[in-house]
């Protein structure tokens, strides 16, 4: 009886005692600061807390730590005490994203000696590393945003090439060619998309420009060529998503006429949008599973 209460004891810490959660950056007295709201209870909780801008926030399961960019721009993970720790100590980082399965940290960085380009790159342990590894090389132009997919071998792009258009593209590994990319167009030339994320079976979402002042969620599909709005609003521009497969939401950053910007969740099943209501202005949303030490 003693053993099979220990087991089930050892399931509850291991499966039953995460909490679904957003991460994301809060505007406080010191900048942008990292928080977590679990999303039953309603807690929110501040992680950073030293000055500077905190962006882009994502969560490493492997590894148990948030992990964003610093204000210098070099990439920074936070442990649940709140404690920080250097994991990549090359100044200005693009956007960040966490791998797969792994402690490995994407991002974008500017090439050496080309100032308007900027690659995705790879750190890997131990950390901090100064010299990390570039995993692309796309034919022209810069990839501003990336997001790999649950296999790691595919990846959403934001491409800026020219005034006035920034596509979203998809980055298909070919071993055969080293770091050349497969390079496939996703959204229409001379347009502006961006903030790219994944769905559910190749499905994917972006923030797209319909206007000099407003910007909607569109959804694709790999493979397809149907592009279609997913949400449209006058009253807000949307921009960042993340999704959560279990409630089919997706949740995402908007910013209002009056230039306040705010979290939301939109069910994909009913299209209902649901404000969260936050006590200061956020954004850069991430949703993922905290294990409950994150909320003592």
């Amino acid at each position: 009886m003693k053993f099979v209460s220990l087991l089930l004891f050892l399931a509850c810490a291991h499966f039953v005692c995460a909490r679904p959660a957003l991460v994301f950056t809060s505007l406080t007295e010191l900048g942008w600061q990292v928080h977590i709201k679990d999303l039953e209870s309603g807690e929110i909780r501040a992680i950073s807390k030293n000055a500077g801008d905190k962006r882009t926030p994502k969560y490493c399961a492997v590894s148990n730590r948030i992990i964003t960019r610093g204000p210098r721009g070099t990439i920074v993970a936070y442990d649940e005490q709140g404690n920080e720790t250097e994991l990549v100590n090359i100044p200005n980082c693009g956007d960040i994203s966490v791998f797969p399965g792994k402690e490995d940290v994407l991002f974008t960085r500017l090439t050496t000696g080309n100032p308007q380009r900027q690659q995705i790159w790879k750190a890997t342990p131990p950390f901090p590393k100064e010299n990390s590894e570039r995993i692309t090389a796309v034919p022209k132009g810069s990839l501003r945003q990336v997001q790999p997919d649950a296999s790691g071998t595919s990846f959403l792009a934001s491409h800026l090439w020219r005034f006035g258009e920034e596509r979203i593209v998809l980055l298909k590994e070919r071993e055969d060619k080293g770091l050349i990319f497969e390079f496939v167009p996703l959204t229409p030339e001379m347009r502006t998309a961006a903030y790219p994320g994944w769905l559910q079976d190749e499905q994917w979402v972006c923030s797209y420009r319909v206007s000099k002042r407003n910007y909607d969620l569109y959804r694709g599909s790999v493979g397809e060529e149907k592009f279609q709005p997913l949400l449209e609003t006058k009253e807000f521009s949307e921009f960042g998503s993340t999704f959560d497969a279990q409630s089919n939401r997706l949740y995402f950053e908007r910013l209002s006429r009056e230039g306040f910007w705010s979290l939301a969740c939109l069910d994909l099943e009913t299209l209902e949008v649901i404000a969260l209501n936050l006590p200061a202005e956020s954004k850069e949303p991430f949703f993922t599973d905290l294990p409950d030490t994150w909320f003592p």
